[in-house]
């Protein structure tokens, strides 16, 4: 991990990722036969809903969430 990053919040390296490669393949996922692509944009987008579904329930900054999913 480079210098600039080695302190950065998991929302600003999505944030810069976005800006760098807006259009380009984040992720991908399966919903039973189908893939799905994600770009980093919508990647961000995602973040951010996240985030504000977050601050709607009274999460402020320096709290702590933990995120549980399946994943291999």
């Amino acid at each position: 991990m480079g210098s600039e990053t080695a302190h950065a919040s998991m929302a600003a390296i999505t944030r810069s990722a976005a800006e760098r490669f807006a259009d380009q393949v984040a992720a991908r996922y399966r919903r039973g036969d189908e893939w799905t692509e994600v770009s980093y944009a919508e990647l961000w987008a995602q973040a951010r809903a996240v985030a504000h579904g977050l601050i709607g329930l009274g999460v402020e900054r320096g709290d702590r969430v933990a995120i549980l999913c399946n994943t291999r």
